[in-house]
């Protein structure tokens, strides 16, 4: 007779077992790099404060997923592992690729996508940028500087990223004046002539001496223009969780 209970009894103990395992979904990793040396860190979903007063109307803005951002701007080395085809070498292969059009950076993606097979890369939107160049609120506070023709960008923000200073960088969003109403993951909009350019330098010239002069871009700081091949412009990617 006990024999008929001990049965259903260890049944149902391996029943709970199967289903306690699948209500705790392992985290995902912090960071992880892809095949082509590309670093990634985990940015979890939050509302932020977005703009600024230059920069505004500022305005709260919700992500509501998590998302993998690159740790820096698409280098050359990365480039050639993914396009097989680049014409430079030696000392610049880790900087960032430098020149580059929106359509690039498409192109590039969907090689990506392609050759990790994995459809959740993307270029980051304007407020996805924004929010990991902030670092929750520890944006760094650096000086002008001498201007030279090759600039190396800012050391890596509290969460470890590079936004700071370095190439300007597209982003996917079309260009659009900020509205004062809290925003939930905002793309910007369906067209438009204008494309997004977040980060890089601002240049000037010093009053005192006429010396020319840099300081990098902060984190707020945006750009509209033509989706082109323009100067010292890059990107980075994300990739969906």
């Amino acid at each position: 007779m006990r024999i008929r209970f001990v049965l259903p009894m260890l049944a149902l103990a391996a029943m709970v077992a199967v289903l306690g395992g699948q209500e705790s979904p392992q985290a995902p990793p912090r960071e992880f790099t892809n095949s082509a040396g590309m670093k990634f860190i985990l940015i979890d979903s939050a509302t932020f404060h977005m703009g600024s007063d230059v920069y505004g109307p500022a305005h709260d803005v919700t992500l509501s997923k998590g998302f993998y951002l690159q740790e820096t701007a698409v280098t050359y080395r990365q480039w050639k592992a993914v396009m097989s085809v680049l014409m430079i070498g030696g000392k610049f292969l880790d900087q960032p690729f430098l020149d580059l059009a929106p359509k690039d950076a498409e192109a590039f993606i969907k090689r990506l996508c392609t050759k990790e097979k994995d459809t959740r890369y993307r270029l980051p939107t304007e407020a996805e940028w924004e929010y990991g160049c902030r670092a929750n609120g520890q944006e760094p506070d650096v000086d002008w500087v001498p201007m030279a023709t090759r600039q190396e960008p800012q050391p890596a923000n509290a969460w470890g990223l590079v936004m700071y200073g370095g190439v300007g960088e597209w982003v996917q969003d079309r260009y659009a004046p900020y509205s004062a109403e809290p925003q939930v993951d905002p793309h910007g909009p369906p067209s438009g002539h204008q494309q997004v350019r977040r980060g890089g330098w601002m240049n000037t010239i010093r009053s005192s001496d006429r010396a020319k002069i840099k300081k990098p871009a902060g984190c707020t700081f945006r750009q509209s223009l033509a989706p082109l091949a323009i100067n010292n412009s890059g990107f980075r990617c994300v990739r969906g969780l």
